[in-house]
């Protein structure tokens, strides 16, 4: 079988365009999200080890073009489809809130999550704003930022997954 460069061995044909297609409109509502932050969180104390880690994107400002049948601006359909398009089927995305796109990487160490961030930001940053995001990891672990960090990528130590899954339902970030 052949596969694009890039693509994961869980995004074969089948399962890319029938059982697990995900579209704009199939992202996970903020309170499906944070349930999904919890198990997987509950999953990693469970097994004693492992890492979670979650990935927020920043919408670009909504006062671009929108368009025609979507309250989400362009730009922000365009990041929501290029992060639709680079997960694997184990990972999860939806609102984290009204201005950010959260995906949640199970399994994924943080070296993987900054891959990701960065590939989405380089590719949305091709036709429009390069999107701002933030990474937490579960357990907390934030090893020194990599010398290759992209602009707009933003890693910081004092926001970690575990401190916001402790707050509960009303997982916010601070702007």
């Amino acid at each position: 079988m052949l596969r694009r460069p890039g693509t994961s061995d869980f995004r074969t044909p089948r399962t890319a365009g029938t059982i697990f297609k995900r579209t704009v409109r199939t992202l996970l509502s903020a309170e499906q999200l944070n349930q999904a932050i919890m198990r997987e969180s509950a999953r990693v104390d469970r097994r004693g080890g492992g890492t979670l880690s979650l990935v927020l994107f920043r919408l670009p400002p909504s006062a671009g073009r929108r368009s025609r049948r979507r309250r989400m601006s362009i730009s922000a359909v365009r990041l929501a489809r290029t992060i639709l398009q680079r997960i694997r089927v184990t990972d999860d995305v939806g609102w984290f809130d009204e201005q950010h796109l959260g995906v949640l990487l199970p399994d994924t160490p943080p070296a993987g999550a900054w891959r990701l961030a960065q590939e989405v930001c380089h590719i949305v940053a091709r036709r429009g704003p390069r999107p701002l995001c933030t990474m937490y990891t579960y357990p907390a672990r934030c090893p020194a930022e990599p010398a290759d960090a992209q602009p707009g990528v933003v890693r910081t130590s004092e926001m970690q997954l575990d401190r916001r899954v402790e707050q509960g339902s009303a997982i916010k970030v601070a702007s």
